[in-house]
């Protein structure tokens, strides 16, 4: 999919929001800097409580402010993070598309559960990992022994917490949803096309209020969407002899 579109797609309201938080910050990083130069040994009369007054009416304006910035770049982060794992499902179906079972046929059950876990392990690293969204979820179960062998083995002397890294892996496995992949036409080299869908969370429910949806699990969620395609790359014609033997896993 063109990279421009598809990058604004479901988040065009985050996009606007982070736009105009940035320069309403810088503004009123201005205005707090020239309140500081009020002259506080004037503050202890009546006519010094007058200067205290736009001072702190500004500042829960700025925490709003800093807080839809922080809020905003963390949702585009993780947009731009389920455009990596949907290109990463569409590339594991392109793999798995002409595999076969034992049977000797490809098998598209095969193909769709190998695409989800492709696209959960690359949401991991833009998955949450903080306790207050846990939910209690056992999600991902089965994917925890190679994500912490993994780590291990290239965490390259850095300590990693087990536990950050298992609310991770089992929030991105939960909100992680992977439509069936899908042909464009029956053409050899057609479009594969994956839909993702990801629940990213809010870490400040104030925002979250506004921006987001109920969970269910006491904290907001906003649905970001994706879609990825490439060209099918199975053989033109698999009764013939063309040198490669498809293998059941």
């Amino acid at each position: 999919m063109p990279l421009f579109p598809e990058i604004f797609r479901s988040v065009e309201l985050i996009w606007i929001l982070w736009g105009i938080s940035i320069p309403a910050c810088l503004g009123l990083s201005y205005a707090l800097r020239q309140g500081e130069r009020i002259q506080w040994k004037k503050l202890n009369d009546e006519d010094g409580a007058a200067y205290a007054v736009p001072y702190v009416m500004t500042f829960p304006l700025y925490a709003l402010f800093v807080g839809l910035v922080v809020e905003c770049s963390l949702l585009l982060v993780t947009k731009v993070g389920t455009m990596y794992a949907a290109y990463s499902a569409v590339r594991s179906a392109v793999v798995w598309e002409s595999a076969k079972t034992g049977s000797g046929s490809s098998s598209p059950q095969k193909m769709n559960d190998k695409a989800k876990q492709a696209a959960i392990l690359a949401m991991v690293p833009f998955a949450s990992g903080g306790s207050q969204h846990a939910g209690g979820s056992a999600a991902g179960t089965t994917l925890l022994p190679s994500v912490l062998t993994a780590a291990e083995l290239f965490r390259e002397g850095r300590f990693v917490n087990p536990n950050y890294l298992t609310r991770k892996v089992r929030y991105a496995a939960a909100h992680t949803q992977v439509a069936s992949i899908g042909r464009a036409s029956n053409a050899p080299d057609a479009l594969l096309t994956a839909t993702l869908d990801f629940e990213a969370p809010f870490h400040i429910p104030g925002i979250g209020r506004f921006l987001g949806k109920p969970s269910g699990n006491g904290y907001y969620v906003i649905n970001v969407h994706t879609t990825a395609a490439l060209p099918s790359e199975s053989p033109q014609n698999e009764t013939r002899d063309i040198g490669i033997q498809y293998l059941s896993e």
